[in-house]
């Protein structure tokens, strides 16, 4: 009798964890080229690629290549957005 409950409280926590892998699947947003960041930022992609490897710019690896998250792009930009202009 008791492996009954344990069955139970197994699948209920399985079922938990599929579904959690499924919102993280659909919350996975497209990730972005040096080139696609570049057109955004209206720079050149060797421009991007250098901020990116000098860790000026928010990147991640993906099988050796470089990505952008767009919503790490935006919150790097409006972080700057916020800063003063030290020459105006």
């Amino acid at each position: 009798m008791p492996s009954t409950p344990l069955r139970s409280k197994v699948t209920a926590s399985h079922q938990l964890g599929s579904s959690s892998a499924e919102k993280e699947q659909s919350t996975l947003e497209p990730l972005m080229t040096a080139r696609d960041v570049a057109d955004r930022l209206q720079l050149h992609s060797k421009t991007v690629e250098r901020m990116a490897r000098a860790g000026r710019l928010p990147s991640l690896r993906v099988f050796g290549r470089l990505r952008f998250r767009p919503s790490d792009i935006a919150s790097w930009l409006a972080e700057r957005e916020d800063r003063k202009c030290h020459g105006c």
